[in-house]
Order: C-alpha cells, then structure tokens, then sequence
C-alpha cells in the first residue's frame, strides 16, 4: 500500500501561499463572471476572527471541505491582500487549481482504503465580517464519500486520523437532526449537530461518529467501528509534500497577510 501522506499544515500553507500572490492585473471579473467561475462576494455580521477548516457533512457521506483564512481589513497591509485577490481572477483560478490539486491528492490516495473518494467543484468565496473589520476568504470542495454511513450513522476518520493538526479550529457539521455521538478525540465544543476541536490539536486517530437524535435518545447504540475506520497505515494529512510551496516561494512572491 502506498502510505503517501499529506502535512496538513503544508496544505494550509500553500493555499495561503497561492491566496496571497499580489500582482498588478486590473479586475478581470464583474459579479456574474465571478459566480461561473466558482467566485462569490458576502457579507457576515459576526465572524471567527481565527478562520476555520469546516467539514460539511451530507447524509449520503459526501461532504463540502471549507478551509477560511482571515484578514484584519484594519490593518492597511491586510486590507490590500484582501481587495488586491477579490479582484483578481488570474490568481483567483489559481489558488482553486492549486487547493483542487492538493485534496484531489489526499482523496486518491484515500481510495487505497475502502471508500472510492473523489473530489470536485473547487470554489473561493470572499465575504466581510464584524462590521468591516474582517475579511473572509473561503476556499471549498464538494468531497465525495468522505465520511463511510454505517446504517444511520456516519462515520468520519480519515484523512482527519493521520498527522492531521490544522492550524485554526477544525470544524465538524452533521446533517439536519444528526449529534455527535462520540468521538476520539473529544470534540472541545459541541452545539447540536456541530462539533469543534480547537486548533493545534493533535488528531491522530481521529473519528466521529454522527447519528439522528432519536437514536441517541432512545438508548440505540450506534457503532463507531465502522467501515471506513483507519490504521495507522492508511495514508492521510501526514508528514511531507513542501515541495509545491518552496515552488511557490521561490518564484519571488510577496506574501502579505500574517494569517
């Protein structure tokens, strides 16, 4: 079996890497060039300062992938990163490329287990948050069976088992009527069907297991042991793959954001 394995947080790194390329291309892109080509423009009213890696769970297993990054737009360097990419289509397309690339990646090798993994349909949303003061971008993936359904349960593990430790808080959220019934290891918070672990922290041996309420109600047990559970083998967001951010870096781009 090949046991390649993704660094989370060199994943992380080169999304913020491609993120953040400041060049001086005029904007390419109104509003409804920007919604074909998997761009959206929002605004929030309150907002996690720290960005997040937000897993969304479907009831079929499949699941959208959202990893947010975070600019202080009080801060005149941070606010320039911000507008520079919102309006720049060029470095848009390749940031979604490069995040597409890297979970196409991990979902391939994810097949070697016994999920069939996919991924598809990369999108950067950009949105402001608390009153102005922050910039949100988001770059998400549709991902095909990604958590395994054992009954009326799901099951999520890998490639969340294996080295994973992102940098901001890791974000769960099961399907309408679904909890979180357990989970190694222990969620840091949990609200209804949304779990989260802070950032940092180790995952190793990640898994958690979401089931309807009435099933937690009723004493069902529900059976985390299911299909899709990892070993330490399996490949996942383990040690290795830097070579596409020194690419990156190499090539005399300005990072200019502190997230």
């Amino acid at each position: 079996m090949d046991t390649t394995r993704f660094d989370s947080r060199s994943v992380l790194a080169c999304i913020t890497v491609s993120l953040l390329l400041v060049a001086a291309i005029p904007v390419l892109a109104g509003p409804v060039a920007a919604a074909d080509s998997g761009t959206n423009e929002t605004s929030a009213d309150s907002h996690s300062t720290t960005g997040a890696f937000v897993v969304d769970l479907q009831a079929n297993g499949s699941a959208t992938v959202t990893v947010e990054l975070t600019y202080d737009l009080e801060s005149d360097t941070e606010q320039a990163a911000f507008t520079d990419l919102k309006h720049n289509e060029t470095l848009q397309q390749q940031a979604r490329t490069n995040f597409a690339e890297r979970m196409q990646q991990v979902a391939a090798a994810e097949n070697q287990t016994d999920r069939e993994m996919a991924t598809k349909h990369a999108r950067i949303a950009f949105q402001t948050a608390n009153n102005g003061s922050l910039g949100v971008i988001s770059l998400s993936i549709h991902w095909r069976a990604l958590a395994a359904v054992n009954g009326e349960s799901l099951v999520l593990t890998e490639p969340f088992a294996s080295g994973f430790e992102p940098d901001r808080p890791f974000v769960v959220t099961a399907p309408v009527g679904d909890v979180l019934v357990e989970a190694t290891p222990p969620a840091d918070s949990t609200n209804q069907g949304r779990a989260v672990w802070a950032a940092n922290a180790s995952l190793e041996g990640f898994q958690a297991t979401f089931a309807p309420t009435e099933m937690t109600t009723t004493g069902e047990q529900t059976e985390s042991s299911a299909a899709g559970s990892s070993s330490g083998s399996s490949p996942g967001f383990g040690p290795s793959a830097v070579l596409i951010t020194i690419a990156l870096v190499a090539g005399g781009y300005l990072v200019r954001s502190r997230r």
